[in-house]
C-alpha cells in the first residue's frame, strides 16, 4: 500500500483552493442587472471548503515530518504510531551521538520553518475548525452601496434584500443605477481576502516542501 507524502497533501489543499476560487467568482463576478446572486446560499459551501483547505494545508507540514521519520529512522510506511516533533528530536539527538547528524539538521530546519508558519493567521485557524466547532468562522454580512454615477440628489427607497439588489432612480433627466452589496466575511476576513490568503500560504508551504526535498535528499 502506498501512503500519502507531503506533496500529496499539497495537491489536496490545491483541490480545495480551486473550489474556493470558483465559489468566489460566483460572488464577485459581474453579471446582468437582472440577476441577483445570493451570498447566503453560497456561504455554507465556501465555509466548508475553507475548512477543508485549512486542514489539508496545515497537515502538509505534519506529513513532511513523517516523510523524514521514514527516511531516517526506518519508520514503517504504514505509519501506525504517532510521532511528535519532540519524539523526532530525541531520536535525532541519539543518532547525532552516533555521528549521524542529518536528522538533527533536519529538525533544526523544521523548527525554523514551523516558526514562520506559526506567524500565519490560517495556521492557527485550524484549531477552531477541528477542536472548537468553527467558533471563529461565523459569517458576517457587510452592507455597502455603490452608485454607477454620483447624482446631485437620490431619493432611493425600498431596496430589496439579496446579495446585490438593484434599483434605478431618476435624477433630473438621468437614470442612475444603484447597487446594494452584501459582502461575505468568513474567518475574520472578506471572502476575496480569504482566497488570496489561501493562495499565498499554499505557495509558502509548497516552497518549504521543495526546499526540504533539495536540502535533505
Amino acid at each position: 500500500m502506498s501512503y500519502l507524502k507531503a506533496e500529496d497533501k499539497l495537491e489536496e489543499a490545491r483541490f480545495f483552493l480551486d473550489k474556493l476560487k470558483r465559489i468566489s467568482r460566483t460572488i464577485t463576478a459581474d453579471s446582468d442587472w437582472k440577476e441577483d446572486r445570493d451570498v447566503y446560499a453560497i456561504e455554507p459551501e465556501f465555509k466548508y471548503n475553507l475548512s477543508a483547505f485549512v486542514q489539508a494545508w496545515r497537515s502538509v507540514f505534519d506529513v513532511l515530518m513523517y516523510d523524514y521519520a521514514e527516511k531516517y529512522f526506518l519508520y514503517g510506511e504504514e505509519r501506525k504510531f504517532k510521532i511528535y516533533p519532540k519524539d523526532f528530536e530525541k531520536i535525532a539527538d541519539v543518532m547525532e551521538n552516533q555521528n549521524f547528524s542529518e536528522p538533527k539538521n533536519f529538525m533544526e530546519w523544521f523548527k525554523k520553518k514551523e516558526g514562520i508558519l506559526g506567524q500565519q493567521y490560517l495556521w492557527h485557524l485550524r484549531v477552531y475548525f477541528v477542536h472548537k466547532g468553527g467558533k471563529k468562522v461565523d459569517t458576517h454580512i457587510k452592507d455597502s452601496v455603490r452608485l454607477k454615477a454620483v447624482p446631485i440628489y437620490v431619493a432611493a427607497s425600498g431596496v430589496s434584500e439579496g446579495t446585490i439588489a438593484r434599483e434605478r432612480v431618476r435624477v433630473g433627466d438621468r437614470t442612475i443605477r444603484v447597487e446594494t452589496e452584501k459582502e461575505l466575511y468568513i474567518a475574520g476576513m472578506p471572502e476575496t481576502v480569504a482566497v488570496s490568503e489561501c493562495e499565498r500560504v499554499l505557495l509558502l508551504m509548497d516552497g518549504i516542501v521543495k526546499e526540504a526535498r533539495e536540502k535533505f535528499k
